[in-house]
């Protein structure tokens, strides 16, 4: 997935959850609660219901978990909307 904070530049992070609402993932850069975000990300075929599907999802980060040992965030994000993506074949 990349993320691009709302004052920052697009960075690849890795999700550990996705739900209907939101996203949970893990960072090492800086994030702020409250702050609007961006994703990116392939969906897989279990949540849309056939195949995987790109989509580009924007919302407001909920919570910012403590950095851990390694230099990873947790970080919690209310996706507010989502529009699908075309797949492009390289």
């Amino acid at each position: 997935m990349t993320v691009k904070p709302q004052d920052g530049a697009e960075q690849k992070c890795a999700i550990r959850d996705i739900s209907a609402g939101g996203v949970f993932f893990f960072c090492d850069f800086g994030i702020v609660q409250d702050s609007p975000i961006q994703l990116v990300m392939i969906l897989p075929p279990e949540i849309t219901g056939g195949k995987k599907q790109w989509v580009c999802c924007h919302g407001r980060v909920v919570r910012v978990v403590e950095d851990s040992a390694d230099g990873q965030r947790g970080v919690a994000v209310n996706v507010e909307r989502l529009a699908f993506l075309p797949e492009i074949s390289l």
